[in-house]
């Protein structure tokens, strides 16, 4: 529920400065010395009469000096006389220099013609100060007494056809060391200061005129998608390059002959791919190699070009860039070692909140967008305007604007209109960071949209995106337009989700935080703060706490030791990802946090019961059977006796045939007739890797399956080797979410020896070389490169980028394998291609391996890993309208439920879910059988309204993590756009394939009969202890600075419930809310309990409101509340380590809730109050059951990515049939509900008639 973009993240640059062309290490009264060390080039200036062949034919230079104080010193350094240091010509030139004021005025006037050597006026290799309207030496003169504004330095020529080098050093004092102010220029034309940079002469003079570094200035690229950039008469003999700020390697420039200009433009932000975080802004470093004796020419405009096209002199720009001169510099051979002035910085981003994403054609995606500076000044910035234009199919969401102060939300004017969001800041300190942000709903056709508004020339327009602000130096300035955000509406590239914080845990020299959940995660930055809203606050370490892997479902645990004891009244704790900027997961008072951390529990997902074994028995003895399955896992030889058959109750003596998936299984009895072997193979899909071969008798067939497996593997031909170690649910949906193992970049894999070791059985047989095949997935965005080697053998290696599947091809010598003990490692290389990947690791999954020509193994020996009854017959559905799937260890409990609903008017049907393998999917554990089954009585009922799923699930069905967790009933895969996968029971409701569900249906996840009994007592005593009303009671999360008004929602919930609710804010701590929650849940004082807020799979808040701990730990009292919850992840009854918080709420055997509605994945704030809208006025209006509530909720939501999202991801546990208090009147005739909106549950059964699968026939028939 956090919103995902907080705060765009800008490059921070030094101080104001600037010098350029003088010499280092000068005496205090300017002269040059035996250290002095010549600048990384110097400024040159030409003669009226100077021809095009030597190169820049500039006369003048223009600078504007960014002045913010009361004195302004210029300093001049000429290098030589004429002559020496200078281009030579026939005719010496004056150079003039003259200073206006902010108001044009000329303040200061002087000229130097041929060098003064001697005297106070001397200019000879020594820096002197302009007094004036005359040169002196340092140390006499005064500066110039001024005002803050911008002032002009004019530097001219008169005749002559000399080229005149010198330097500038521009200060606030007449001291030696005084503070510098910030030069730039801005050439407009080519008679005007576009050649303001050329190189150094070899000529002879002092200091020595050998110029090794290379010439540095920087450009400040501050607006636009692209960089122009001219060069003329460059002779072809420089290496000149351009950085970006966003740490993207140097881009080389392109240079020109002999008296020939080159025009080159640079992409800023890329416009022709999805882009929506356009950060790129700020000084880029320019430089060049100044060659031997070579002048060149350069200027820089933004996108609008240049307004003319010769090629034989310098182009003029349209609107230039300013080019700053540098802070300062240390030179050394190669290398300027020069420092960049500070500017302000500009950036715009957004993120996804809701909706697709990435988004498709048609469809409504929310993003937050957030416009951006950071004053990189030494002063206050005033007066400071965001403006974001929305383009078309781009519209504001209405209460969603803010503005921000280092994150922190703030006051400031609001002059936004339709067509475009603007905000004022009064103010903003130097080093802060200001920020406009709102949400916006984005709803374009498929391929390239904009976002927000592309760049134009001229006045900055309001559709374009943009910042104003008084400076220091008292002008008005403006940042942008920048470019335009593109989406790729129909694309794969994501948004960030954020971590799930599930606990918070501080001492005097300790914060401890727990993860639940981590997507895309770098790492975390922890922070201090007196103020609740985050300002001013500080940091707690220093650089980043790297995340211990990018994605994981399980608990991870982080300790942050502190050098000090922790001062600050709030906690803040800011997750980095890999996409996107940094954004807050968690905000808390620190004394609400002063608990020492429990064990971090890494659950089986078991009871005492089951962790002593999960089968007691591969051999379950029935009645006489004409027909059992065995379960088999392994390939290879599998040996049968007939008594084992017959203790399995199949009939004595009896002739068998042997089929798997519906086709005859080739089988050889031993000579004694007393057991029989057949070859198994392989069999693999998403809930089972064990085939079922199915033994019948009296010479029926079985049925081939009428369903589709999910994920069926292709029957290799080869040897697949895999561990299938890690789940990750945002897996592309064709690939399965199961992978060996994560790479990490620039560490070799594996760090254990055992996790790469792998057997190749029957490879002695082969000769020669063999292929070997790597499966690999990308997570990260960065260019990877894995190399593998098999028992030290390189096998090949893959180039690839971003989080895309590839597969690594190779091939080793036989020789170099073994029949065991072989070892495969990998070496993954990761180059950042962004700027939110710089310094991050680099990971990519690991797949599997394949190595050709080795053959399944049917040698070895495989055994039957159980034995069951097969039976097809589905049993007579006609009229049922109750439905209850059910696990066999649950039967009994089953039959209970079908009972108390047949006293409720209803007319229950109980199967047994192994009918719906046995008689959809051959007997293989398969969901999409269960939905088989469900379409099948629906069709031949005619009136089917309830269904429920009686046992629990785990995402792990196959136990590949050896957590020993058991899917009684599997659930079918939904997808939710943030989490990827989450199980989905309205897949199952779904009778016609249209995305919705037609029936109401819920889950009772119990692993035990003692969980179902538990459930048992409930459902049936709610009626009778629920005859009078009780309360609505909301408890309110905390909301941080990036979070939806949680507050507000709950206070609008009182139009939908009927009655005004109790509401429980925890804003100002959890400590009373947790004791008030622990006797609701006790005493059935609330008849419905609603959470809003922030969510783990086995919490709420980030503070511990309420964890399963509390649940397992609660005294034990009779109570029937009806839970809602509208958060993330907190009804995830898949979660591996443990029950989800609302299982721990229901599974509770006296207390607790009855029923609870919720989350198993992450929806958006919005989405959430749609649905819980439509389902508390379904339920308290229209006094509808709980499952039918929820059915029409869910049918009314409009057709869209996030309303998919919800109907997948938000499931109901507990009975569908139940009316929720106080409409509830005890045990009676149960009335049926006809919606009069649309077509009666039979007649949308019907519709199911088309589709369903047709009934099972009995083997006998």
């Amino acid at each position: 529920m956090k919103r995902l973009f907080s705060l765009v993240a800008l490059t921070s640059m030094g101080a104001l400065a600037a010098t350029f062309g003088v010499p280092t290490n000068l005496t205090t009264n300017g002269v040059t010395q035996g250290s002095s060390v010549n600048p990384p080039g110097f400024l040159e200036i030409f003669g009226t009469n100077a021809d095009n062949n030597l190169g820049d034919t500039v006369h003048v230079h223009r600078w504007y000096i960014q002045v913010t104080g009361t004195q302004l010193d210029i300093r001049v350094f000429d290098p030589g006389a004429s002559g020496a240091r200078d281009f030579t010509g026939n005719n010496a030139v004056t150079t003039r220099y003259r200073l206006y004021n902010p108001a044009g005025a000329v303040i200061g006037d002087e000229s130097i013609g041929d060098d003064v050597t001697t005297g106070t006026n001397a200019t000879d290799n020594r820096l002197v100060r302009m007094s004036g309207n005359v040169f002196v030496n340092l140390s006499s003169g005064n500066a110039y007494t001024v005002t803050p504004g911008v002032y002009t330095l004019l530097v001219t020529t008169g005749g002559g056809n000399e080229g005149n080098f010198y330097g500038l050093d521009i200060r606030s004092g007449t001291a030696f060391t005084a503070p510098h102010y910030a030069v730039y220029t801005e050439p407009r034309t080519s008679g005007d200061t576009a050649g303001f940079l050329t190189g150094g002469n070899t000529a002879a003079g002092n200091p020595s005129g050998s110029i090794t570094p290379p010439v540095t200035a920087f450009v400040n690229v501050n607006r636009g998608c692209a960089l122009n950039i001219n060069n003329f008469d460059g002779d072809g003999q420089l290496n000149a390059s351009i950085t970006p700020v966003d740490g993207t390697p140097a881009q080389a420039i392109a240079l020109g002959g002999d008296n020939v200009g080159v025009v080159q433009s640079n992409d800023v932000e890329p416009t022709t791919a999805q882009n929506i975080l356009v950060n790129n802004y700020g000084l880029w470093r320019f430089q060049f190699d100044p060659g031997s004796t070579n002048a060149i020419d350069w200027s820089f405009a933004d996108f609008a070009g240049w307004t003319n096209t010769v090629t034989n002199a310098p182009r003029n720009p349209t609107n230039p860039l300013r080019v700053f001169l540098p802070n300062g510099y240390a030179p050394v051979s190669g290398n300027a070692n020069a420092v960049a002035p500070g500017v302000p910085t500009i950036a715009l981003g957004a993120a996804v909140v809701s909706g697709a994403n990435p988004p498709t054609a048609n469809n409504t995606t929310r993003f937050t967008v957030t416009l951006a500076t950071r004053n990189n000044t030494a002063a206050a910035m005033t007066a400071v305007q965001f403006t974001v234009g929305l383009p078309t199919g781009v519209t504001f969401v209405a209460g969603t604007q803010q503005c921000l102060i280092n994150g922190a939300v703030t006051t400031c004017t609001d002059g936004s209109t339709g067509a475009y969001r603007r905000g004022t800041l009064p103010s903003l300190a130097a080093g802060s960071t200001g920020s406009l942000r709102f949400d916006v709903n984005f709803n374009r056709p498929a391929g390239l949209q904009n976002l927000s508004g592309p760049p134009v020339t001229g006045a900055t327009p309001n559709t374009s995106s943009w910042i104003q602000y008084t400076s220091n130096f008292a002008t008005t300035e403006t940042l942008g337009p920048v470019c335009n955000m593109v989406v790729n509406v129909g694309g794969t590239t994501r948004a960030p989700t954020p971590a799930r914080i599930s606990g918070v845990y501080v001492s005097d020299d300790t914060v401890t935080f727990d993860t639940g959940v981590q997507l895309d995660t770098v790492g975390f930055r922890v922070f201090t703060s007196n103020d609740e809203r985050g300002r001013e606050r500080l940091a707690l370490h220093e650089g980043v706490i790297a995340a211990t892997e990018p994605d994981t479902f399980e608990p991870r645990r982080y300790e942050l030791k502190l050098t000090g004891k922790l001062a600050g009244t709030y906690l803040f704790i800011e997750e980095l990802q890999s996409k996107g900027p940094p954004h807050l997961v968690a905000s808390l008072r620190v004394e609400d946090a002063r608990v020492a951390p429990p064990p971090l529990r890494v659950e089986e997902k078991l009871t005492r019961a089951l962790k002593k074994h999960l089968r007691a028995s591969k051999v379950a003895p029935v009645a006489s059977q004409r027909a059992l399955k065995l379960s088999v896992s392994k390939v290879g030889r599998v040996v049968v006796t007939r008594d084992e058959l017959e203790a399995a109750g199949l009939t004595r003596g009896a002739a068998i045939e042997l089929f798997h998936l519906g086709q005859p299984v080739p089988f050889t009895w031993d000579a004694s007739g007393t057991s029989f072997s057949f070859n198994s193979v392989p069999f693999s899909t998403q809930y089972t890797g064990s085939a079922i071969y199915v033994v019948t008798t009296g010479g029926a067939p079985a049925p081939e399956p009428e369903v589709d497996f999910t994920r069926l593997e292709p029957r290799p031909t080869t040897k697949r080797i895999e561990t299938n170690a890690i789940y990750y649910a945002l897996t592309p949906w064709s690939e399965s979410p199961w992978f060996w193992a994560l790479l990490r970049s620039n560490a070799a894999w594996p760090t254990v020896a055992s996790q790469g070791t792998f057997e190749l059985p029957g490879v002695t047989r082969m000769l020669g070389t063999t292929k070997v095949r790597i499966k690999l997935l990308g997570r990260s965005g960065h260019h990877h490169r894995v190399d593998a080697t098999i028992n030290g053998f390189h096998v090949g290696s893959v180039d690839f980028d971003g989080a895309t599947p590839v597969t690594l091809e190779g091939s080793i010598p036989v020789a170099h394998l073994r029949t065991s003990g072989n070892q495969l490692a990998l070496t993954l290389t990761s180059t950042a291609v962004s700027p939110n990947e710089q310094g991050a690791l680099g990971f990519v999954y690991l797949d599997w391996l394949e190595v050709d020509g080795v053959a399944p193994d049917f040698l070895r020996q495989a055994s039957v890993d159980g034995i069951a009854p097969y039976d097809p017959v589905i049993p007579n559905s006609r009229g049922a309208n109750y439905l209850v799937i059910s696990h066999a260890e649950f039967l009994d409990a089953a039959r209970e439920l079908a009972e108390l609903k047949r006293q409720e008017g209803l007319r229950p049907l109980v199967v047994d879910v192994e009918r719906a393998y046995d008689g959809f999917s051959a007997g293989t554990f398969e969901a999409n059988a269960i939905k088989a089954l469900i379409r099948d009585i629906a069709a031949n009922s005619g009136a089917l309204r309830y269904v429920v799923l009686l046992g629990d699930d785990t995402v792990d069905p196959r136990d590949f993590m050896g957590l020993h967790g058991r899917s009684f009933i599997p659930s079918i895969d939904g997808w939710d756009g943030e989490l990827g996968r989450v199980p989905s029971e309205s897949r199952y409701a779904d009778l016609d394939d249209d995305g919705k569900p037609d029936l109401a249906i819920g889950r009772l996840p119990v692993q035990t009969a003692a969980d179902a009994l538990v459930l048992l007592d409930k459902i049936g005593h709610y009626p009778l202890r629920n005859r009078n009303a009780g309360q609505h009671v909301v408890f309110v999360d905390q909301r941080g600075p990036d979070d939806d008004d949680f507050l507000a929602r709950a206070t609008s919930m009182n139009q939908h419930l009927g009655a005004r609710p109790r509401i429980i804010d925890t804003t100002n701590g959890v400590t009373l809310a947790k004791q008030t929650l622990s006797q609701l849940l006790t005493s059935g004082d609330a008849a419905t309990l609603h959470y809003i807020g922030h969510g783990a799979p086995n919490a709420w808040t980030t503070r511990g409101l309420w964890t399963v701990n509390d649940s397992a730990n609660v005294t034990p009292a009779p109570s029937d509340t009806i839970g809602f919850q509208w958060s993330c992840f907190a009804q995830w009854y898949q979660y591996l380590f443990g029950p989800s918080l609302g299982e721990s709420l229901l599974l509770m055997r006296e207390g607790g809730v009855t029923a609870s509605f919720g989350p198993s994945g992450i929806t958006n704030p919005d989405g959430q109050a749609q649905l819980s809208n439509a389902v508390y006025d379904n339920v308290f209006t229209r006094q509808l059951p709980l499952g039918d509530a929820i059915l029409q909720a869910k049918r009314a939501l409009p057709a869209s990515p996030q309303s998919a999202a919800l109907i997948d991801g938000w499931n109901l546990l507990g009975d569908p049939a139940m009316i929720p208090s106080p409409l509830s009147t005890g045990r009676g005739p149960w009335t049926p509900y006809e919606d009069p909106t649309e077509t009666s549950a039979g007649n949308r059964n019907k519709k199911a008639v088309q589709t369903a699968a047709p009934r099972r026939a009995d083997l006998a028939r």
